[in-house]
């Protein structure tokens, strides 16, 4: 009985975030992706690759920080 009083509550949250990104990316289009020269598609396809690779930056040198970070521990715990 709880989920159903749930469900209409999180299918307009569901339907409002939609709405919402929809909003967002045609104000976008609108300020870059008309003068990109490219079709609606490729600009999502290149905006998310853009994305992508920033992600997997940031993974990357989160790792890379705490590897180091690891490595100095180690150090201090064989000289202490």
């Amino acid at each position: 009985m709880n989920e159903r009083k749930e469900l209409p509550g999180s299918l307009m949250e569901m339907n409002s975030k939609e709405f919402i990104a929809s909003a967002e990316f045609e104000q976008e289009w609108n300020q870059f992706g008309l003068q990109s020269g490219l079709s609606r598609e490729e600009y999502r396809n290149k905006k998310r690759q853009k994305l992508i690779t920033k992600f997997s930056e940031q993974i990357k040198n989160a790792a890379q920080k705490a590897r180091e970070e690891g490595d100095a521990l180690d150090k201090n715990r064989k000289e202490g």
